[in-house]
């Protein structure tokens, strides 16, 4: 049977036979789905979209704003639909994703392109990094610490103390340690990670930044902080 291109309009309800009435196969250029505005439906206990050969499925919307999204809808034991919503290069930066609450007020989850991920922090500065309302948790780590002045956290980051661990690595010499906690009244503090090569220091600024850098000695060093802030 040879191929007839679709209708450019859209078909009459008399003209679609249903799949209780005709069991067939289309096994070539079957591509299109065309009908109302609205959702389409499949009458299925598991809807399932499969690609093969690695291929990708894709959910877009139609123009460049807040509505091209993937939204899950889940329906509760009582009947209230439950609405999840994932953004991605939408309300979010190019090549990140975004999740945010079922109203699209807040953002609520990100990964970055750099592999960043923050939760309630829409630009993680480390690998992981939590925000709540009076705290935080950020995970960091820079390979290439020297004597130029590397930011941690951003002013305003640290409203009332800093504490928490660190590994610092110069290439020879592994130290490791605690941070004590800094309260409000004495917020600027610099924390000394002591290597063989060099002193790196933790600097917590008085408007709240924190940023590490070499001010002795020589050389390069890894360092990895785990951070908890108020």
């Amino acid at each position: 049977m040879a191929w007839t291109a679709p209708s450019a309009t859209d078909y009459a309800v008399a003209e679609v036979v249903t799949a209780a009435k005709l069991n067939s196969n289309v096994a070539n250029n079957l591509r299109y789905l065309k009908g109302t505005d609205g959702p389409v439906s499949i009458d299925n206990t598991i809807a399932s979209l499969i690609a093969a050969g690695g291929a990708s499925v894709e959910a877009q919307g139609t123009s460049n704003n807040s509505n091209a999204r993937f939204r899950l809808l889940a329906k509760q034991s009582g009947g209230t639909v439950v609405d999840y919503r994932i953004f991605a290069n939408a309300l979010s930066a190019d090549g990140e994703l975004a999740i945010y609450d079922a109203t699209a007020a807040a953002e609520r989850l990100r990964i970055t392109s750099a592999g960043f991920v923050g939760i309630n922090q829409a630009s993680p500065a480390g690998r992981f990094q939590v925000n709540d309302v009076e705290s935080g948790i950020l995970f960091w780590r820079n390979a290439a610490v020297a004597g130029t002045i590397v930011p941690v956290l951003a002013a305003g980051s640290v409203a009332g103390s800093l504490s928490g661990f660190y590994v610092c690595y110069d290439g020879t010499q592994r130290t490791a340690g605690a941070l004590t906690g800094v309260n409000a009244a004495t917020l600027a503090a610099n924390f000394n990670l002591q290597t063989s090569t060099g002193t790196y220091t933790l600097h917590l600024n008085a408007n709240g930044s924190v940023d590490v850098q070499r001010t002795a000695g020589t050389g390069t060093a890894k360092i990895c902080l785990w951070l908890l802030y108020q």
